[in-house]
């Protein structure tokens, strides 16, 4: 039986998965790809 291993969500410039954290309150998707950045705000990905 095999196994699929994938993540979501997944930052478009990078292909890693995102991590939501709090960023001054607001709740929000960050990537730890090329340096942190944030992707978009929770609920706000297309």
């Amino acid at each position: 039986m095999g196994q699929s291993w994938k993540v979501w969500p997944v930052c478009g410039a990078h292909d890693r998965g995102l991590r939501a954290v709090l960023d001054q309150k607001t709740a929000v998707w960050r990537c730890t790809g090329g340096g942190t950045h944030t992707v978009a705000p929770v609920g706000a990905l297309p």
